[in-house]
C-alpha cells in the first residue's frame, strides 16, 4: 500500500527548512505558510516528483529558484510562494510542470523577463506575479508573454500589478480563456491603447488598469462585458468621450476613470445603472451635470 506524505508547519516555525525532507518517499504536499521560515529553499525540494502542492508563502525565504525547477515536477498542481524575498529571474523551465493549476510568485524580488513558455501551462488557472521586478522581452513592445497565455483555456485569473512591464496590450487579449474573471495589471507602464478585442472577455468581473500610460479612447466594446463589476482605469492619458455603451454594464458596482482626459458629457442613460456604488470621474474635462436619477452610490466629480 502507498503511504502519501503531507507536511504541514505551524505555529509560527523559524529557521531554515531541512533539506532532508526533500528524502521523504510519496511526499505530495509541503505547507508551511505564515512562518519565520528563512534561507534558501533546498534545491532537492523541486526534485520530488510526488509533490502536487507547495505552499510556503509568507515567509522570510530568500534566494533563487533552481533552473531545473520544471523538469522534476510531473505532479505539482499548486506552487505558493509570494511573499518572500526571492530574487532573480522565474526560470522558463517552470512551464514543463504541466499539471500547474496556480502559480502564485508575488510580492518577491523576482526581476528579468517574463517568459513566453508560461502558456505552456494549459491547465493554469490563477497566475498572480503581481509586486516584483519583472519586465517583457526587449524583441517587441508588445507584451508577448500575454498572447502566449491564451493558450491556458482554464485560466480565471491574472495578477500582474506592480511591475514595470513596459509594453502595449496585444490585441490577443480578445483571446483569452472565457473563464477569465478578474485581469489587474495597474502600475505597470503600460502604454498604447486598449485594444477593442477586449469586449470579447464576456466573463471579466474585474479590470483593473489605473496608473499606466494608456492613452486614446476607452473602446465601445467594453460595453460587452456585461459580467463586469469593477472597472479601473484612472490616472491614465485616456481621451474622447465617455461611451454610452457602458450604460449596458447593469452589473457595474464601482467605475473610476478619474485623471485622465475624458471631455464631453455623461451619458444620461447611467441612471439605469442599479447596481452601482462608487463612481469616480475627477480631474478631467467632463461639462455636463450628473444624469437624475442615479442609485445610492458615492459620486467623486469635479
Amino acid at each position: 500500500m502507498v503511504m502519501h506524505v503531507y507536511i504541514c508547519f505551524g505555529n509560527v516555525v523559524a529557521g531554515e527548512i531541512p533539506p532532508e525532507i526533500g528524502t521523504l518517499q510519496n511526499l505530495e504536499q509541503l505547507s508551511a505558510n505564515t512562518n519565520n521560515l528563512t534561507g534558501r529553499i533546498p534545491n532537492i525540494i523541486f526534485n520530488v516528483s510526488t509533490i502536487k502542492i507547495i505552499d510556503l508563502r509568507l515567509n522570510k525565504l530568500s534566494g533563487q529558484l533552481p533552473d531545473s525547477i520544471g523538469h522534476c515536477l510531473p505532479n505539482l498542481e499548486e506552487l505558493y510562494l509570494w511573499d518572500n524575498e526571492l530574487r532573480e529571474k522565474i526560470p522558463s523551465s517552470i512551464s514543463n510542470a504541466s499539471k500547474l493549476t496556480v502559480l502564485e510568485l508575488a510580492a518577491n524580488y523576482f526581476s528579468g523577463t517574463l517568459p513566453n513558455t508560461l502558456g505552456n501551462l494549459k491547465h493554469l488557472k490563477e497566475l498572480n506575479l503581481a509586486g516584483n521586478y519583472l519586465t517583457r522581452e526587449s524583441s517587441s513592445l508588445e507584451l508577448s508573454f500575454l498572447s502566449s497565455l491564451t493558450n491556458s483555456r482554464g485560466l480565471e485569473k491574472i495578477m500582474l500589478a506592480n511591475n514595470p512591464l513596459n509594453g502595449t496590450l496585444p490585441i490577443s487579449m480578445g483571446n483569452f480563456s472565457t473563464s477569465l474573471t478578474s485581469f489587474s495589471a495597474f502600475d505597470c507602464h503600460i502604454k498604447g491603447t486598449i485594444p477593442k478585442q477586449i469586449g470579447n472577455l464576456s466573463a471579466l468581473i474585474v479590470l483593473r488598469l489605473q496608473n499606466n500610460e494608456l492613452a486614446g479612447p476607452i473602446p465601445t466594446a467594453v460595453g460587452e462585458m456585461r459580467e463586469l463589476q469593477g472597472l479601473y482605469l484612472q490616472r491614465n492619458r485616456l481621451q474622447g468621450s465617455i461611451p454610452p455603451y457602458l450604460c449596458y454594464l447593469r452589473k457595474l458596482d464601482e467605475l473610476n476613470l478619474s485623471s485622465n482626459e475624458l471631455f464631453g458629457s455623461i451619458p444620461t442613460c447611467w441612471g439605469n445603472l442599479t447596481s452601482l456604488r462608487n463612481l469616480y470621474l475627477d480631474s478631467n474635462n467632463l461639462t455636463s451635470t450628473i444624469p437624475h436619477p442615479f442609485g445610492v452610490f458615492r459620486t467623486y466629480w469635479k
